[in-house]
């Protein structure tokens, strides 16, 4: 496996099997033991979590089940696991009073949701992207989005090491993403946490911690 400083790729959706996440808050194993058990493609850290009780802090819906509930509405990414085409950026509201007008909460449509910060939405970037002080500053970082080539939705990965050249600040990489083409994005918990593991071209961003949650990617 080679260990690099920086990542960015896309994978068509038509080419994914499923998309799922890991929850690591009870076994507390490597990433690289993951990816051996569940025999995924690809890998990547998850939204910010408690790094105590391993927990997710920000609105997660895994497997159907809701991992952390806010009183908040949050823009994120909602999709079926067994259905990648349905991968989309919507609103996440865990409370589901948020839709009493409405009747119903749409998100329980899907088996999975995550949520962190906003850096890019319709092709253009977040003029000011909200995010903890903890996250602020020039760090690692670990985005997912999509993108559109020659008409096909891809879902986009973007990691770079903590203390590296590539490591920069959100604005800056909302910049980036926008110019790579990207139509959307969110960025994930970064710095230390910022991982990447992929099978398919036998490549990593490698960190020692051991996060409470990952991001599986499974091809066809």
């Amino acid at each position: 496996m080679i260990n690099k400083t920086c990542i960015g790729i896309s994978i068509p959706l038509s080419k994914i099997k499923k998309i799922s996440i890991y929850d690591n808050s009870k076994r507390r194993t490597s990433l690289y033991n993951i990816m051996k058990e569940t025999k995924a493609d690809y890998a990547i850290n998850g939204t910010l979590y408690n790094t105590r009780t391993f927990k997710p802090v920000c609105p997660l819906k895994m497997d159907d089940n809701v991992q952390c509930k806010s009183i908040y509405t949050y823009t994120g990414y909602i999709w079926k696991e067994n259905k990648p085409d349905s991968f989309h950026l919507g609103l996440i509201p865990s409370d589901t009073s948020i839709y009493s007008k409405l009747g119903r909460n749409p998100t329980l449509d899907y088996d999975n949701y995550i949520a962190c910060c906003v850096l890019v939405k319709d092709g253009k970037e977040i003029d000011k992207p909200i995010y903890t002080a903890a996250q602020g500053g020039r760090r690692g970082r670990t985005v997912i989005g999509t993108k559109i080539i020659n008409g096909e939705k891809r879902l986009c990965f973007y990691v770079t090491k903590d203390g590296s050249i590539y490591a920069s600040k959100p604005e800056k990489l909302a910049k980036l993403l926008v110019k790579s083409g990207w139509k959307d994005a969110v960025m994930l918990d970064s710095g230390g946490s910022s991982q990447y593991y992929s099978k398919p071209d036998n490549r990593r961003v490698y960190t020692p911690r051991i996060n409470g949650h990952y991001i599986l990617v499974y091809l066809k």
